[in-house]
């Protein structure tokens, strides 16, 4: 019986890997080859006790038998059908590759390499028409079974040819390399041009492969919406017959829709308006004082908030303010434009706290990123100069630059409640109004009405 394993078949480590430019991964000081379409991709491999199994994000995409490194020289375990067609498409890489000794399945194939790259010219032309009848019989001893050695160490088609235009082995002079024979020569490039275009892999391989790479590298390019539907989009073009042009510009269009999608989302979230207060549940009839057609041209955004104008919404409470002000940030957020709503105390305690921190510069740039700010219920804001302060600076920094909405149940005429300072009130005004739409909301009271039609009802 033999010994059991020093480790469970099971237990394995993982090592993480990048796939070098000559197609290698170096496992526990082993080199081993990897297809060389992976080259530049990283790897995970679980090291088991007799075999490595690499994987591709979450696809498993080769298995190699493990080796061991044996005293102070390095190992190399080389494939060469994972090398071979990169070498195909730089024949003259072979010679300087450091892989190249470990491609020689047999002592008799490197040195009839040997030759034939002593029998080219410089820049790697051949000197003359040859065949491995030429090369051959110097390096071979003539009493050995050559044709059945070959038949085992060649393709079948290889030897096939070789069979069909040479004659029965006769080993020739060393000066046959310089005198090719008078009879028919079957060129080296024809005897193995099977060798030069080998199988490479298992199509469905391939396939399996570029399948499990696609989805890190557009992960990595930031490409979630293609990652998820190429597959789709793919079957399509080959049911439908898509050229490549319209393919790719059928990802690229469905990306940049979703990543829209996804920023319009992400700005409803961070804008904190309301919900279900959009222009589709404003109630239009009952203030008869605002154009639906205005407030739509206002929810457009162009052009007012390209030059930083402001809209100023005035009324007694109740009569929709608010609910106009936050379907008028809805439509900037969908039309791509950034907005915050807030209560005016709220965000007036939040900048009296940085400015109490020495931070309030920052909490302005900070502000500054929106296009809009929403400011609901201005005139709830308290009278102390501290407070009124910080808004004034708010309301004096945005001039002209950014904008503002602003909604108040008390006209100017009132506004030095909110202002201590008589000149404060002058200059926000005068920096409000400039620039600014103002909006009158003269109506009854929608809380009123609702509670009138239920004492009815």
């Amino acid at each position: 019986m033999k010994p059991l394993p020093r480790f469970k078949t099971t237990d394995f480590s993982l090592v993480t890997v990048t796939v070098t430019s000559t197609s290698t991964i170096s496992v526990r000081d082993v080199l081993y080859t990897v297809p060389s379409r992976l080259i530049g991709s990283r790897l995970r491999v679980h090291v088991y006790d007799a075999r490595l199994v690499c994987y591709l994000g979450t696809t498993e995409v080769l298995t190699l038998k493990r080796h061991r490194r044996r005293g102070r020289e390095r190992l190399q375990v080389v494939d060469y059908r994972h090398i071979i067609g990169a070498l195909i498409k730089k024949p003259s890489a072979f010679r300087r590759s450091v892989l190249r000794e470990g491609m020689f399945t047999r002592q008799a194939f490197r040195r009839a390499w040997e030759a034939l790259d002593e029998a080219m010219e410089p820049r790697g032309g051949p000197a003359g028409p040859m065949s491995l009848s030429s090369i051959l019989p110097p390096l071979m001893p003539a009493r050995r079974p050559w044709p059945r050695i070959l038949s085992r160490s060649w393709p079948q088609e290889s030897f096939r040819i070789w069979r069909r235009h040479e004659q029965p082995w006769r080993p020739r002079p060393a000066k046959s390399l310089r005198s090719p024979s008078r009879r028919r020569i079957w060129p080296l490039t024809t005897l193995c041009s099977d060798i030069r275009k080998p199988p490479m892999s298992d199509p469905s391989a391939d396939l399996q492969i570029d399948a499990a790479r696609l989805p890190v590298m557009l992960t990595t390019l930031r490409l979630p919406s293609i990652a998820r539907h190429w597959h789709t989009f793919a079957a399509r073009a080959d049911r439908e017959g898509w050229g490549a042009a319209r393919y790719l510009a059928a990802l690229c269009e469905h990306e940049l829709t979703d990543r829209a999608s996804r920023r319009i989302a992400r700005h409803l979230v961070t804008a904190s308006l309301p919900r279900g207060k959009t222009f589709a549940t404003f109630d239009f009839s009952a203030v008869p004082t605002i154009r639906r057609a205005q407030l739509f041209s206002l929810g457009a955004g162009d052009p007012w908030i390209d030059q930083g104008g402001n809209i100023l919404c005035f009324g007694p409470s109740g009569t929709g303010k608010t609910h106009a002000a936050a379907a008028i940030g809805h439509a900037l957020v969908e039309g791509g434009r950034r907005v915050l709503f807030s209560r005016t105390t709220d965000l007036v305690q939040r900048l009296q706290a940085a400015h109490r921190d020495l931070s309030l510069p920052a909490l302005v740039s900070r502000l500054d990123r929106f296009d809009c700010l929403i400011l609901d219920d201005l005139g709830y804001a308290s009278k102390d100069e501290a407070e009124t302060a910080v808004l004034f600076e708010l309301i004096a920094e945005r001039y002209e630059r950014k904008s503002l909405i602003i909604t108040c149940n008390q006209p100017f005429s009132e506004w030095n409640a909110i202002f201590p300072n008589p000149a404060m009130t002058v200059a926000a005004i005068d920096r409000l109004v400039h620039h600014a739409t103002i909006l009158e909301f003269n109506a009854e009271s929608y809380r009123k009405r609702t509670a009138a039609a239920l004492a009815k009802g």
